[in-house]
């Protein structure tokens, strides 16, 4: 009978872990729960469980973190939300894992595992875990500029940005309420903070695509771009980026 703590700071899913296990109840008994790392440390060290449902992101220390303080090591099935083609990474430190939403065939593969008495569950590296998990956390999406203004600083959401114009050393951020705003990073640099709904449509501009009301050709391929911002603001391309704008076009 092996000894198992569940460990999760979603209740849903600590019940539904215990709903899974009961079908094995003659090989697992649950001797306790925890909701984050701190309770996890604690009840792993002290109940010194055979093994441990483990969640990864959990609030207070990760499941990579609770490890590192343990003073007793059993076996570890980690639970997690990540996609499976990245989890797969884990397999070379010989722990398993469980993507959510679980299903009774992936649980039962595990189950087979867990009981299997030649599992012989290397020591993790802790720390190579860590640097993984990290890696692996997908990129936060960026949503908006941050431009000073006195001693305030403006969040400008992409949404409410027009476009952008580069004149002597700075960069003048236009909105769609018609506000101005001064920006002393370069064009370049501003570019690698936008998202993909921005095109550059000259040397000095970058304009909202999304906010293209119409598109006037010009000669040498060039285009005037108008923008739906309320005044009809034209924007005069430059033919270097004439391949770019009528991809954004789709013409």
């Amino acid at each position: 009978m092996q000894r198992t703590l569940l460990i999760d700071d979603e209740a849903a899913a600590r019940l539904r872990m215990g709903h899974l296990l009961e079908k094995y109840a003659n090989d697992i008994t649950i001797i306790g729960e925890a909701q984050n790392g701190t309770m996890a440390v604690e009840k792993i060290n002290t109940l010194r469980p055979d093994l441990v449902f483990l969640d990864i992101q959990m609030p207070d220390f990760n499941g990579f973190e609770v490890l590192s303080q343990l003073t007793h090591t059993p076996k570890i099935v980690f639970t997690t939300a990540f996609l499976q083609y990245a989890v797969r990474a884990f397999d070379v430190h010989s722990l398993d894992y469980l993507v959510k939403p679980i299903s009774e065939d992936r649980f039962a593969q595990t189950m087979l595992k867990v009981k299997s008495t030649t599992w012989q569950q290397s020591a993790p590296n802790f720390q190579q875990l860590r640097q993984l998990f990290e890696q692996l956390q997908p990129e936060k999406a960026p949503f908006a500029l941050t431009v000073k203004k006195g001693d305030r600083i403006i969040l400008l959401r992409f949404e409410e940005i027009t476009h952008l114009q580069a004149e002597d050393k700075y960069v003048t951020i236009h909105t769609l309420g018609g506000e101005k705003y001064l920006s002393d990073l370069s064009l370049n640099q501003l570019s690698d903070k936008l998202s993909d709904q921005f095109v550059r449509v000259h040397r000095a501009t970058i304009i909202n695509q999304r906010l293209i009301l119409e598109a006037k050709r010009f000669f040498k391929n060039r285009f005037i771009l108008t923008l739906r911002d309320g005044k009809g603001t034209n924007i005069r391309s430059s033919a270097t980026y004439y391949r770019a704008i009528r991809e954004v076009l789709g013409v």
